[in-house]
């Protein structure tokens, strides 16, 4: 498989899919926020006073979980917002929500504006720009971010071809367990892009992006 052959392969299904495994693990880990245990109160003196400073320590951590719990909900619902104006080709208005979110960390929204610029969606194309954010994205953990950066490097697009770096990155988002990238890096195990030709580690990439619906 060809780098080109890579990018016909994964980058149309990763428009879909990509923010929808960002937003359940958004959910899920709005979910698992919650409150600190509460601390009883009791005695007196010199032990009431510590319990009381352990109490006010306990409520000002319960008070910072609140907030990152209030944070993630609110990210959530800008990452859905944001979706919404993607899905409905609004690209203009979806890079005016992500954009916020990317500069903020937001691993997924990053994606999405690296994929806009790249595509040239709401604004002219900006290939150098789009692997500035897939990078960041990448960096950050992200196997979306990975997969598209690790395209680009072996594709040549927006930075200097390098196959080599390019599989590697692939290679991050395939461990990781990303069909697609996992069905890339049997392309290139069969290819010898960027690493050494081996059919039977290809068999084996393929058989894992099969066993996840991806052939």
């Amino acid at each position: 498989m060809t780098g080109r052959a890579s990018e016909r392969t994964c980058r149309p299904v990763l428009t879909t899919m990509a923010v929808a495994l960002a937003l359940a693990a958004a959910s899920s880990a709005t979910a698992q926020m919650g409150g600190g245990p509460v601390v009883p109160v009791g005695g007196g003196g010199a032990a009431q006073s510590s319990e009381m400073a352990a109490s006010v320590r306990d409520q000002n951590l319960r008070d910072q979980q609140a907030n990152v719990a209030a944070a993630e909900r609110q990210r959530f619902v800008d990452l859905q917002v944001a979706k919404s104006a993607f899905d409905a080709a609004d690209y203009a208005k979806a890079r005016a929500l992500f954009r916020p979110l990317a500069e903020a960390g937001a691993p997924i929204a990053q994606v999405f504006i690296g994929l806009m610029m790249d595509k040239g969606m709401g604004a002219p194309r900006d290939e150098a720009g789009a692997i500035g954010w897939f990078r960041k994205a990448a960096q950050a953990g992200s196997p979306q971010g990975q997969l598209l950066l690790g395209m680009d490097y072996i594709d040549g697009r927006g930075v200097a071809a390098d196959p080599k770096l390019g599989a590697r990155w692939v290679r991050k988002a395939a461990d990781q367990g990303l069909p697609q990238a996992q069905l890339v890096l049997a392309g290139l195990y069969d290819s010898g892009s960027g690493v050494a030709q081996d059919p039977g580690a290809a068999a084996k990439w393929r058989a894992k992006a099969a066993a996840k619906g991806v052939r």
